[in-house]
C-alpha cells in the first residue's frame, strides 16, 4: 500500500523541505572460534570450507592451486584473521530530500511533493536512486459534487550484487570463509584477470562483487480520480478510478570465470540475462450509499454498487550464454547462445455488490451483505459465484441496564 499526503482546506500557500542523512552498517556476526584453522580432523586442506584443521600456530600451510599456479606464492604462514568477514563490509549511507508545496482555500486544496533517496549499501559496488513525485488536489466543483485526483511517479535504479544462494551470493560465500583465511588481503584474481579462490566450485566474494553484476530499474505511475455527489442530505453517490502501471527491467551479468550459478547459471563461460515485466491494474468502484434515521429508535445505513478489477501484465527474457569479449554486458552482440522466454496474463472480475445495516435504539443492530462476481480466469459456463453474510448483535447491558453489576460491564450476544 501506498499512502501520500494531502493538502488541507483554508490552508495558506507553504513550502517545506526536509533532508535526511543516515549511514548503516551490519551489527552483528557470528560468533566465530578461531583456534582451529582450515580443514576437518585436525588435519589441513587448503580447498576445505570447514575450519577444523590443525590448531593455528604459525605453521608454515600450502596455498590453494589457485594462488600457487598463478604465481602468487606456494605457502602462508597458518594464523587467524578473526575479521575477516567484517572486513569485507562497509559502512552504507543514505541521503533523502524532500520538497512540497501546499495550499487551500474555501473550495480546493493542494499538494505537491518531490522527493529523492540516493543510497550505498554495506557492499562496494552496491547502490540504490530512488526519484519520486505526487500530486493531490481536491475541488469542490459546487456545494454537492467534490472532485479529487491523486497521481504518483516512482523510478527506482538499483545496482547490486547477487541474491539468494546459487554459490556466487557474496555475503552466503563470505559467511563461509575458514578462519585462517585471508579473504581481504589476498588477491581474488591473476595478473591476467583470472579468478582465485581456495573453492574451485563457488565465487571468490571479492571477485563476484565486481564481476558478477546485477541491475534493476523499476518505473511506477499511481493515480485515482474520485467524484462525491451528495444527492440529498442522506443519499451519496462515489465513482473512483485508479490505476497503477508500473515497468520493471533487470540485467544480469556472469563474468567469464564465474564458478557459481550466477544470474544464468551458464558455467565458467558466462552470460547475460534481460527481462522485462510490465503490469497494469484498473481497478472501478462506483457506489451509492445511504444513512437515515427512520425515528428517533430506527437507524438504517446502506449501499450497492459495482466494482470491476482488471489485470493485465507481460513477461520477457533473454538469456545470451557463451560470453565472447570479458567486461562487454552486450547481450546481442556479446553472447553465442540465446534462450527466449515470454509469458501474458488477463484477468478481469465485475462485481455488484450490496449491503444493509439496520440499528435499533443504539444496542441492537442487523447486518446483510451479498456480493455476486464474475471471474474470467473461470470457464464461460461456471464464472459467476455469489456469496452473502448476515450479522446480528444485541448489546444485552444496554438493552436491560439491570443485567450490569459489579461483575459484568458489558454483556453482547452475536449471531452470524
Amino acid at each position: 500500500m501506498i499512502t501520500t499526503k494531502k493538502g488541507k482546506k483554508n490552508q495558506k500557500n507553504s513550502i517545506t523541505y526536509t533532508a535526511n542523512y543516515a549511514t548503516q552498517e551490519v551489527n552483528r556476526f557470528p560468533d566465530y572460534q578461531n583456534t582451529y584453522g582450515q580443514g576437518a580432523g585436525g588435519n589441513f586442506n587448503p580447498a576445505a570450507i570447514s575450519s577444523w584443521g590443525p590448531k593455528i600456530d604459525g605453521r608454515k600451510v600450502s596455498l590453494p592451486a589457485d594462488y600457487r599456479n598463478a604465481g602468487i606464492g606456494d605457502s602462508v604462514s597458518l594464523a587467524a584473521y578473526p575479521n575477516n568477514v567484517q572486513e569485507l563490509f562497509r559502512k552504507g549511507h543514505n541521503m533523502q530530500h524532500n520538497i512540497s508545496f501546499q495550499g487551500g482555500s474555501d473550495k480546493s486544496s493542494y499538494r505537491l511533493s518531490l522527493g529523492s533517496l540516493q543510497d550505498q549499501g554495506v557492499f562496494d559496488n552496491n547502490r540504490l536512486n530512488r526519484y519520486n513525485i505526487s500530486l493531490n488536489a481536491s475541488q469542490d466543483i459546487t456545494s454537492k459534487l467534490n472532485a479529487a485526483v491523486s497521481v504518483n511517479y516512482i523510478t527506482n535504479g538499483s545496482k547490486r550484487t547477487q541474491q539468494g544462494n546459487q554459490l556466487s551470493n557474496p555475503l552466503f560465500r563470505s559467511w563461509f570463509t575458514p578462519r585462517s583465511w585471508d579473504l581481504t588481503g589476498l588477491v581474488y584474481e591473476s595478473a591476467a584477470g583470472a579468478q582465485l579462490h581456495y573453492d574451485a566450485a563457488v565465487d571468490n566474494p571479492r571477485w563476484s562483487i565486481y564481476n558478477n553484476l546485477f541491475n534493476d530499474n523499476t518505473d511506477r505511475v499511481l493515480g485515482n480520480v474520485n467524484l462525491t455527489y451528495k444527492l440529498n442530505p442522506w443519499l451519496t453517490a462515489n465513482y473512483k478510478v485508479g490505476v497503477d502501471n508500473f515497468t520493471f527491467k533487470t540485467r544480469g551479468y556472469d563474468q567469464i570465470g564465474i564458478r557459481g550459478g550466477g544470474n544464468t547459471n551458464n558455467g565458467a563461460t558466462g552470460g547475460i540475462i534481460e527481462t522485462r515485466q510490465t503490469v497494469r491494474n484498473l481497478n472501478s468502484y462506483l457506489s451509492l450509499s445511504a444513512s437515515k434515521s427512520i425515528n428517533d429508535d430506527f437507524e438504517i445505513q446502506g449501499v450497492v454498487g459495482n466494482e470491476i478489477i482488471d489485470e493485465n501484465s507481460d513477461f520477457s527474457q533473454l538469456i545470451g550464454r557463451g560470453l565472447i569479449v570479458k567486461g562487454n554486458r552486450n547481450l546481442s552482440t556479446n553472447t553465442t547462445a540465446f534462450t527466449p522466454a515470454y509469458s501474458l496474463s488477463q484477468r478481469r472480475i465485475i462485481g455488484l455488490f450490496g449491503n444493509l445495516t439496520t440499528s435499533y435504539k443504539a444496542w441492537a443492530t442487523l447486518d446483510l451483505s451479498v456480493r455476486n462476481d464474475w471471474n474470467s480466469t473461470l470457464p464461460t459456463t461456471a464464472n459467476s459465484y455469489l456469496y452473502y453474510s448476515a450479522a446480528g448483535t444485541i448489546n444485552l447491558t444496554t438493552a436491560i441496564p439491570s443485567l450490569k453489576s459489579n461483575t459484568i460491564n458489558l454483556l453482547k450476544l452475536r449471531v452470524n
